[in-house]
This record gives structure tokens, C-alpha cells and sequence, in this order.
């Protein structure tokens, strides 16, 4: 395989390229109280998120298909252009739902990271491999922990559309200079390719569907209308998981799901995505909300940013922890150890939400948490199936996330939408107590189902000594929550 001379160079460029796409995923979190503000409507706000990772689930299975079958320095430059074209338009456009649009545009950095894995594999020395990819993984952490950080500042002194001008302006940088200095890569030849490109994109639709019948069912209620496009949902995915049965090289293979094992770590991941990574929607809120409300503690976007860092720290340390308890007594044990520090720390929140420093202080455990579960679910995945399927693997894993994470936030939504204070035309718009507490509450129970599936889970697998793949673990869990 052939290595670029500069190493140095490449690895640059893929870090700066994965910083423009992880800012991106973040950047919007800290601006969603403001455009509740503004716009009175939570559940349309909650699709600035449900978009974007929507399209990045479809975009980090397809394109990292695509890349290696058409050369991933050429698909790597497709992305960023696409991604900067969402950003444009969403920094432009006056109509919420146009921008809307072009942050789901955006969605499609979700196919970065994986293709600059690939890259540095294909690109890099042999020697220097594993810190290249320890340096990408640790730029996608960081741009996320800033990204919270810089959304918050710019909203309290500009405008929160200026958000999607740093976007453009990063995802440029990036996409000119990958153009000009990325070497490119060898596709496989026209007799080696057979892309189930179909595969790849018509769960998106599907799970589009599901989460637009659950928005519906908040504003018009058990009604025909809603239960159809549910069912449309439901019915498209049933095609999907046929139209993959029966492909010989199926992009997303379900198949890889029926192993016990296997299928109990992803349902850990996508409960995970489901309740705990809601805390990016329900954090800002918490502190942010004017006390007159009954909840919350009035502070600014760019304070929100600053009491985030302490929760990034603590995923970043939580990684540290996870991948040696994989490592020694299996990533089982670490799913089961994260579900209920995850548990805990959500019950503290219903609990004890009108103390900052305790808010904080469990803010951080559950993003602890949330890396340990995730770490000892890609440990247990990578020890299952055989090593030449771990990436198609780990990227199933990584769909379900977004996808269940994009759920999550309609279901907050519809939460959220069901308790407003200043909703009146000309008002700005506030939540009830009752509706954070709601939130609070819908998280909790999803952890309870987490801790009661990382028992089945450890209860499935006989005691053994885990393989040493299981302890590189956390180099693929991604940002920090």
C-alpha cells in the first residue's frame, strides 16, 4: 500500500477537516434555547438536531462505502463540499424550516470520521497509524466539547445564525485546502464493485417518517394522520431489513445483529442514544431557563458552554477507565457500569435539578457513563464477530446510535412542546416545570431499561478473558457528551 512522504501533512489536514465536522454536530446544541425563544416552537427546534444526524447516519454508512470504492480522498472532498453547502444555506436563510434544511444538508460530516480513519490507514506509515488515529479521535472529541462552548458565545453576542457562517467558513478552509494537498486515493476497480447503494440511504426515509408521525402526534393528537405516516415509516424499514436479507454483500448487515451477544450490545447503544444523550437538548435548558419559570438557572449560552467542559473532561477520563476495564474483565462489565452510574446520575437530576453545582456534578457522571456503556458496547462487538467484519460491525452500531439519538430528541420535543409559558404570538417562549421534569422523568426510564439490558448481557456471556481488540475500545466510541 502506498504511504504519502509527509505524513504530517495528511494528518493535519484530516484533523482539520474532522474539527470542521465536529464543530458542526455541536455548535447548534447551546443556540436551541434562543431559537425555542424566538420561534416558540420546541419540536420544530428539536429537527435542527433530528436533521442533521438522520443524514449523518446515512451519511457515515454510505459514503464510507463509497469511499473505498471510488478513492476516499475524492468522496472525503464531496462531503465537505456538501456539508459547506448546507452551511451556507442555513447561515442565509430567514425561514426556520429552509434552515432546517440545510443543517440536515450538514449531516452529511457524519461520514468524516470514518472516512479519515480510513485515510490515515491508507495514507500513513505503519508506525505512526495508531497515533494518527488517536489524534483524529481526539480532534473529533475536542471540536465537540468546543463546539457547545463556541455556539454559546456567539449566541450571546451575535446573531444564532452566525453559527452556521463559522460552519462555512471551516468546512471552506477545509474543502480547499484537502483539494489542493490530499493526496488521492486508488478507487477499486469497476470489476470489483458492487455498492448496495439502496441499502445505505432507505432506512433515512423510514426513520424520517417514524420520528414526522411522533411530531405529529403532538400537535393533532391519536389521529389518522400521524398513525399513517408511522405506518409508511414502519413499512419502508420492513423493506429495508428484506431488500439487506437478501443481498450477498449487504451494506448494513443485519445479519450481524442475531448473535445474542451482539444484538443485546447495540439494543445498549441505541437505549444509550435514546436517553442519555438527550442531556445535549435538556442541559441548556436547565441552565439557561429564567428562574421566574420555577425552574432552571438563568445563566447565559456562553456560561453554558463553560459548565459543559467539566462533563468533556470527564468522558475523556471515563475512556481512559473503560478501555482497561474491557480489557480485563470485558466490555459486559463495562456496559453494566455505565448503565447505572448513568441511572444514578439521572435520578440525582429529577431529583436534585435545583442545586448547579450537583447539577453539574451529575451532568458529569452521566457523560462518564455514557463512555464507559459505549466503550464496553463496541468491546463486546469487536470481541463477537470476526475480524474482518469489525468495521461493517461498528458502523451498524454507529447507525443505530444516530438514528435512536434523533428519536430521543423528537420524543424530548414532543415533551417539551406539551408545556409552554409565553407561546402567544409576540411572547417569547419558555417550558413549564412540569415539561423539564417530563424530560427528566422520559431519561430515567430509559435508564432503568439500559441497566436491565446490560443484565441480560452480562448474564449471557460465560466468564472469560476478553481478546486484546476489546481494550482499543474507546478509540471508536467518538465525542464526548
Amino acid at each position: 500500500m502506498q504511504r504519502n512522504g509527509n505524513w504530517i501533512v495528511v494528518l493535519s489536514l484530516l484533523c482539520f477537516a474532522e474539527l470542521a465536522g465536529s464543530l458542526e454536530t455541536t455548535l447548534v446544541f447551546a443556540t436551541l434555547p434562543s431559537v425555542i425563544r424566538r420561534y416558540g416552537d420546541p419540536i420544530a427546534a428539536a429537527w435542527l438536531v433530528t436533521g442533521f444526524f438522520l443524514v449523518a447516519g446515512a451519511s457515515s454508512a454510505l459514503c464510507g462505502r463509497l469511499g473505498d470504492l471510488f478513492g476516499r480522498s475524492r468522496v472525503l472532498v464531496i462531503v465537505l463540499a456538501i456539508a459547506t453547502a448546507g452551511s451556507v444555506l442555513s447561515a442565509t436563510a430567514t425561514n426556520l424550516w429552509v434552515i432546517i434544511l440545510g443543517r440536515s444538508i450538514q449531516g452529511t460530516a457524519g461520514a468524516l470520521l470514518p472516512l479519515c480513519y480510513g485515510l490515515a490507514r491508507e495514507h500513513l506509515p505503519a508506525p505512526k497509524l495508531p497515533f494518527g488515529l488517536a489524534a483524529v479521535t481526539a480532534i473529533a472529541s475536542l471540536g465537540a466539547a468546543a463546539g457547545f462552548l463556541v455556539g454559546g458565545a456567539i449566541v450571546d453576542h451575535w446573531q444564532w445564525q452566525d453559527i452556521f457562517t463559522v460552519s462555512a467558513v471551516l468546512g471552506g478552509a477545509a474543502l480547499c485546502l484537502c483539494i489542493l494537498m490530499l493526496p488521492a486515493s486508488r478507487p477499486v476497480p469497476k470489476s470489483q464493485r458492487g455498492a448496495d447503494l439502496l441499502g445505505g440511504v432507505l432506512f433515512a426515509p423510514a426513520v424520517g417518517l417514524v420520528l414526522l408521525g411522533i411530531n405529529q402526534f403532538s400537535s393533532a393528537g391519536l389521529t389518522m394522520r400521524p398513525l399513517l405516516i408511522v405506518a409508511a415509516g414502519i413499512a419502508i424499514l420492513a423493506v429495508w431489513v428484506r431488500h439487506e436479507l437478501r443481498q450477498e454483500h449487504p451494506l448494513i448487515d443485519i445479519r450481524l445483529l442475531a448473535q445474542k451477544p451482539v444484538a443485546l450490545a447495540n439494543v445498549n447503544a441505541l437505549l444509550v442514544a435514546l436517553g442519555t444523550y438527550q442531556v445535549m437538548q435538556i442541559f441548556p435548558i436547565l441552565i439557561q431557563q429564567p428562574r421566574w419559570t420555577g425552574i432552571g438557572f438563568g445563566l447565559s449560552a456562553t456560561m453554558t458552554g463553560l459548565l459543559k467542559v467539566p462533563s468533556n473532561i470527564a468522558s475523556a477520563l471515563g475512556a481512559l477507565w473503560a478501555g482497561r476495564l474491557a480489557r480485563f474483565y470485558g466490555g459486559q462489565s463495562a456496559i453494566l457500569v455505565g448503565a447505572i452510574l448513568g441511572l444514578f446520575a439521572w435520578l440525582g437530576l429529577l431529583l436534585g435539578r435545583d442545586n448547579l453545582w450537583l447539577v453539574l456534578v451529575l451532568v458529569s457522571c452521566s457523560s462518564a457513563g455514557v463512555v464507559v456503556s459505549l466503550t464496553g458496547t463496541i468491546a463486546v462487538i469487536v470481541d463477537r464477530v470476526p475480524a474482518e467484519r469489525t468495521s461493517e460491525a461498528t458502523g451498524v452500531t454507529m447507525v443505530l446510535r444516530m438514528m435512536f439519538q434523533a428519536l430521543g430528541a423528537q420524543i424530548v420535543a414532543a415533551i417539551f412542546a406539551a408545556g409552554r409559558i409565553g407561546a402567544a404570538a409576540g411572547k417569547e417562549t419558555y417550558l413549564t416545570p412540569s415539561a423539564v421534569v417530563g424530560s427528566l422523568a422520559f431519561v430515567v426510564a430509559v435508564c432503568i431499561c439500559t441497566v436491565l439490558n446490560a443484565e441480560a448481557l452480562r448474564r449471557s456471556i460465560r466468564p472469560g478473558p476478553p481478546t486484546a481488540r476489546a481494550g482499543d475500545a474507546a478509540l471508536l466510541v467518538g465525542e464526548p457528551q
